[in-house]
């Protein structure tokens, strides 16, 4: 048998970087630190689903799109 590691999709860096925002961007959208969006981007935070809406908003995309 093997086991293999598999990395999360970073789903949203993906819908952001399809959107043609910068982190910086974003951040600055949202009303936030880029070093919070960071921490969203590679899942040592979690988002509440307010925020996830406001920035499914931003991005023209569904919240799924962000989980």
């Amino acid at each position: 048998r093997r086991a293999y590691l598999l990395e999360r999709d970073k789903k949203i860096i993906r819908m952001r970087t399809k959107a043609g925002l910068t982190r910086s961007e974003l951040a600055e959208a949202l009303g936030m630190e880029q070093a919070l969006l960071y921490q969203w981007e590679n899942y040592e935070v979690e988002p509440t689903v307010k925020q996830y809406a406001q920035m499914a908003k931003l991005l023209n995309c569904d919240i799924l799109d962000l989980i």
